[in-house]
């Protein structure tokens, strides 16, 4: 069976894009794109960079693993990763991966009742 991972860069606030709609401010270096090639490499499915498409996925628990990159960065204000979200999602924490650059990724899947 596929196994559906959403995948987005936020900044320590929450927000995936300024409020402009910038993305100009993602930590992304040659370890982050080392990672990234070896992570496309071992996946099924990855919505990365969607979170509208994500939001459509959550209501039917389609989604199997959240990875959140969390950068370095304060935007004060911009579009919340999750914005639009009708009802609280709990996930559990499996792992975490911190980069030289500062950004610490976040593994965590859906607790499923």
């Amino acid at each position: 069976m596929r196994k559906i991972i959403f995948q987005n860069l936020i900044s320590i606030d929450g927000y995936y894009e300024g409020p402009n709609r910038e993305i100009d401010w993602h930590n992304v270096d040659a370890e982050f794109n080392d990672f990234a090639i070896a992570f496309l490499s071992i996946i099924d499915t990855i919505i990365f960079g969607s979170s509208d498409l994500a939001l459509s996925f959550i209501p039917y628990d389609l989604i199997d693993e959240f990875r959140i990159l969390i950068n370095p960065v304060v935007l004060g204000s911009g579009k919340p990763l999750f914005q639009g979200l009708k009802e609280r999602l709990k996930l559990k924490l499996l792992k975490t991966k911190i980069f030289n650059s500062g950004n610490v990724l976040l593994y965590y899947i859906p607790v499923r009742n």
